[in-house]
């Protein structure tokens, strides 16, 4: 599984991107600007916050969570503002904390992160669920997404699957959409 890394300061460690490259359940993308998390409702992203950052940013970066509908972000925070940050209602790593954990806790969270609409409920393994009779299957990366949008926003157009499921330029055809 890919999960974007955002880095709230500019400045990227050595130390920090190691700490992730030992990480072998995922893969991690560095790549992808704050500006970018508008594009990525479905996928999961990490916020990482330096030392030096406060509540009130983390407060602003809840709200931008909350407005756009990313619940599959993950704050990764460092310790000594937990305290502060025990009242938002985040998803939230503290660090330091060691590999093996971390990876654990990622894993947990991403597999128990549910998208639903009505009786039907799909989880970040690609398994959708009917409540109702007990039945399970499934899907391509590509169904599970383009399922997970139509619970987020109830109808998607062409383009949007095209460009955010499929990773395709809108001048680019595709006879299969």
């Amino acid at each position: 599984m890919s999960i974007n890394v955002f880095f709230i300061d500019k400045k990227i460690s050595s130390n920090l991107t190691n700490f992730f490259k030992e990480i072998k359940e995922f893969t991690f993308s560095f790549d992808k600007k704050i500006s970018d998390l508008n594009n990525l409702q479905n996928d999961a992203s990490i916020l990482f916050f330096s030392n030096d950052k406060n509540s009130k940013n983390i407060q602003e970066i809840e709200k931008f969570a909350k407005n756009k509908n990313l619940n599959n972000i993950i704050f990764f925070i460092p310790l000594n503002l937990r305290q502060e940050c025990e009242k938002f209602k985040l998803n939230i790593l503290y660090y330091p904390i060691s590999i093996e954990l971390f990876e654990k806790k990622l894993f947990d969270y991403l597999n128990n992160t549910l998208a639903s609409f009505k009786f039907l409920t799909i989880n970040n393994q690609n398994l959708l669920k009917n409540t109702i009779n007990k039945k399970n299957i499934f899907l391509t990366e590509i169904e599970a997404k383009i399922i997970k949008m139509l619970f987020i926003n109830n109808s998607i157009n062409k383009s949007t699957v095209k460009t955010q499921v499929l990773k395709l330029k809108l001048t680019v055809e595709s006879k299969k959409i």
